[in-house]
């Protein structure tokens, strides 16, 4: 394990990750810490506080195998893989929103992703998968974004809370050659599905809807 702290205001202090992979297996976070700055490929395998969290633009990995919680602004610039999670019980809370569309994957383990106020949800990677039946969404009634994603054997992915989200999806399928997943839109807001929905879906439900755009083909 290896970083560097730096000073910010009022006592705080900014954790800079660098150098080659780090796994950190102690719990990060307090009132000191400030801003987590990853800039190359790290994994957290406890517990993880922080006001900020950015990484930095390049191609590596980063996995978070505990709880993470940020109170402020995320932002994942790294064209890696970023995995949330490695059991259904990990928690998410990106209270003042997150921006994840450089990754080319965002792995979803966990089986929640929240926001809070009118913060923004946009998972628009590359590619974005749900290993386990999961929540997009939180109390914010901030536009919820997901790129291309893609659902494990037998999952339900259920995107807003009933808030007024925008939400907009690119394709959405289930895996090959198993059991079907399905897919539940509820928010009171506009839906724009942008590409293809389907295959290997079971039900698709949409609920509370003050409108849906469909601009591609749906296959059930």
């Amino acid at each position: 394990m290896s970083a560097v702290v730096t000073p910010a205001e009022a006592g705080e202090g900014t954790i800079r990750i660098t150098g080659g992979t780090k796994t950190f297996s102690a719990i990060i976070g307090g009132t000191r810490i400030k801003n987590l700055d990853i800039d190359d490929t790290a994994i957290f395998n406890a517990n993880v506080t922080t006001t900020t969290l950015t990484s930095a633009s390049a191609n590596y990995d980063i996995t978070f195998n505990a709880n993470l919680t940020v109170t402020s602004t995320t932002t994942f610039s790294n064209t890696g893989t970023v995995t949330f999670g490695n059991a259904t019980g990990d928690t998410f809370t990106f209270t003042g929103g997150i921006t994840a569309t450089a990754p080319g994957v965002i792995a979803v383990v966990t089986n929640g992703i929240t926001a809070a106020g009118s913060a923004v949800i946009n998972l628009g990677a590359t590619s974005v998968t749900f290993a386990n039946t999961a929540t997009v969404g939180g109390t914010s009634t901030g536009a919820i974004t997901l790129g291309d994603t893609t659902l494990a054997n037998g999952v339900t992915l259920t995107v807003g809370t009933g808030r007024g989200n925008a939400i907009t999806l690119n394709a959405v399928s289930g895996t090959a050659g198993g059991s079907t997943s399905n897919l539940t839109l509820n928010s009171t807001g506009a839906l724009n599905l942008s590409d293809t929905l389907g295959t290997d879906l079971g039900t698709v439900t949409i609920t509370q809807s003050a409108g849906v755009t469909f601009l591609s083909l749906i296959h059930i």
